[in-house]
This record gives C-alpha cells, structure tokens and sequence, in this order.
C-alpha cells in the first residue's frame, strides 16, 4: 500500500497523490490517533492479502507461497509454507505441530531433521532454532 503523509492540503497535490495509486493521504500533524488507526489499516491489509514479516527481511507471502529475503524468493512446498504459517502465527511450532503437517502418516525423526535441513536452506542462516523439547521458533536478532 501507498500511504502519503504531508502537510500539504492543496487539492493539487492530492490529486498529484491519488495518480500515484495511493492508500490512504494523511494531513500532517501526525496524531497518535492517526498513527495507530494508519498501523491497524495496514496491519489488516497485509493479514488480508497473506504477506507476514517473520522477521526483519524476511517477508512469507502465503497467497503465493514464497518466502522471501535478500532480494531472492524462494518457492514453498505445502508442508514448508504450512510449517512457516504456524510458525508465523504462534512463534513457536512444537513437534506435534509439526507431525500435523503430514496428513496421513507420523513422521519419524529422521524425517522431520531432513525436512528441517531443506527449508533451512531456504531461511536466512542461522535464523531457525532449535529448543531440545520443545519445537522450533525465529530467531530474530540474527
């Protein structure tokens, strides 16, 4: 989305914006009521349209099922993108979660380690943890 914010309120320059394609045209001052209804607008945009921020850089579009970071996109499998959504969505994925994504079978643990393995050659290094026990999560200061 394309949101202006200026403190210009000739008809010129919103009609200029508007050409632009824009979202939304906000008059300066900044109010913090403007500011947090500005954040809800385009929280719900990016929850409408399937595009989550896992982290910094890194962005899963779930519509597409691409996630991307460094300038590259990377293609998800349906376990991968299910398994990122999760991940999104709780910020921890637990290993019953992750047997979920099999539909029909129990994975072994050699199966989860392997599948593991191949998304994280998708993930910005180093970003994906482990927590003995308990399941996966982001790490998001990497």
């Amino acid at each position: 989305p394309i949101i202006v914010i200026s403190a210009y309120t000739k008809t010129d320059y919103l009609l200029e914006s508007v050409e632009l394609g824009l979202n939304k045209y906000i008059v300066k001052p900044l109010t913090s009521k403007k500011i947090h209804e500005l954040l809800e607008n385009t929280n719900k945009y990016f929850s409408q349209h399937g595009i989550v921020a896992l982290c910094d850089g890194v962005i899963l579009d779930k519509s597409a099922s691409i996630i991307s970071h460094g300038g590259k996109d990377y293609s998800l499998s349906s376990k991968e993108l299910g398994f990122l959504d999760i991940l999104a969505s709780k910020r921890m994925i637990s290993y019953d979660d992750i047997a979920t994504l099999w539909e029909d079978t129990v994975p072994s643990e050699n199966a989860i380690r392997s599948y593991i393995k191949h998304l994280r050659k998708k993930l910005p290094p180093g970003i994906l943890k482990n927590r003995s026990g308990v399941g996966y999560f982001i790490e998001s200061s990497v």
